[in-house]
This record gives C-alpha cells, structure tokens and sequence, in this order.
C-alpha cells in the first residue's frame, strides 16, 4: 500500500490505486488510509515537502548568518525603527516646559462643596453636599449614613 501510495503521482491517482482490484478497497477505506499522513507520501506532496526544505534550510543559514554579525543585527535594528518611525510616528501633541511652578496640595484637590458628619462614638465622614440631600420632615440626611453602628447618632 505504501509503494502504491508512493508512486502516485497526486492523491487522486493514490486514491484510484488503492480502490483498484489490485487491493479491492472500497472508497471509504482508501479515503481512511488517505487521511492519514500517507497522502503526503505522493510524488506531488513530497516534492512540496522537499521544497519547503529546501526554503526552511535557506531561512535558517540566513538568519545564522544574521545572529553570526553584530553589524548585521544592528544595521537590521536600524532598518525596523526607521520603517516604524516612517509608519506610526506622530508629531508631539504636549509641550515639554524647562519653567514650571511649584504645585502644592491644595493645587491638586478639587475643589467641591463638602459636608462633614461627626457622630457621636467619633465617626467622622467627608461627603460631597449634592450627596448629602436634605430630606422631608427637617432631617439631616441619608448618604452614607447608613453604617453608623448601634447606639450611634449624628452630631
């Protein structure tokens, strides 16, 4: 089966070899065996396999050469960053200032209304005052409230 396999020249003629009287496969069976790795043994696909070779030997004796000289790495380097640059670069959009001024604390905190809530066991709370709405009936309010333990009031 394997010689027959081998000298066809592409799968379909392996495929009419092996459904012959030679070796009375049925169609399905020869389709089984040529599933298999086998097919790859025609002349067609081992003359693929053999040029694929032939290219995988010349990449890898390139790229040997390539890893063998530092001037050829770096000139290589030198040629992707120049492609990247040409490709993706993109003029500053900030400016880099050598005069700044000092930021202080103060300078980095929004600046919002706020509301703090001290309870009467000393939990102490900083809430936004959009938060902290006022409710009916001349109640103080409900954000964040909700966890003060038992015992607890609002002062």
């Amino acid at each position: 089966v394997i010689g027959a396999i081998r000298s066809a020249n592409s799968t379909a003629e392996a495929q009419a070899l092996l459904t012959s009287s030679a070796f009375g496969l049925s169609q399905l069976q020869a389709d089984a065996i040529l599933s298999m790795q086998l097919r790859r043994l025609t002349k067609l696909e081992r003359a693929s396999l053999i040029k694929e070779e032939a290219e995988l030997s010349t990449m890898v004796a390139h790229l040997s050469s390539l890893l063998a000289d530092k001037l050829k790495v770096d000139t290589l380097i030198s040629e992707e960053l120049a492609e990247l640059r040409q490709n993706y670069a993109t003029p500053r959009l900030t400016e880099i200032e050598h005069e700044y001024e000092e930021l202080s604390d103060m300078d980095l905190t929004a600046q919002e209304q706020v509301i703090i809530v001290q309870s009467a066991k000393g939990f102490v709370k900083r809430m936004p005052l959009d938060e902290f709405e006022e409710q009916g009936r001349g109640t103080r309010g409900k954000a964040g409230m909700a966890n003060l333990g038992d015992g607890d009031a609002v002062i």
